[in-house]
């Protein structure tokens, strides 16, 4: 491998604990892993608890919100809101809808170009 202006090649340009192609790979594979957004090889002790958890918390919100819905949709005063206000109700939740998944795709774009060896966002669009 040809040497960087350092005089380090390889191996050595990783972090501690990296080796391999792009330093994608951990020095004690079985009981490490790589966190491909901090970039770092950890533990696997170390891991966060199950990243389920916010998902099973938004699916009961959902199934609880729409019982409700279901409970107060045959209320007379609420059917004529409903009706009374049909087009402004479908454009507000298609402008939230667009709003919502533009700032996931925003979101998750820096953070997908950054796991690919890409830098970061500059400052103002980091925070």
């Amino acid at each position: 491998t040809p040497k960087s202006k350092r005089g380090l090649y390889g191996d050595q340009l990783c972090l501690a604990g990296n080796v391999g192609p792009l330093c994608s790979q951990c020095e004690d594979s079985p009981k490490h892993f790589r966190d491909t957004m901090t970039k770092t090889c950890m533990l696997c002790v170390d891991a966060e608890g199950p990243r389920s958890v916010p998902y099973v918390a938004i699916g009961i919100f959902v199934v609880v919100a729409a019982l409700l819905v279901l409970a107060l949709r045959n209320i007379p005063a609420l059917e004529a809101f409903r009706e009374r206000h049909k087009d402004f109700m479908w454009y507000a939740n298609n402008h939230t809808t667009m709003s919502f998944v533009t700032c996931q795709i925003v979101i998750n774009l820096s953070k997908v170009h950054e796991s690919k060896g890409g830098s970061e966002y500059p400052q103002p669009l980091r925070d």
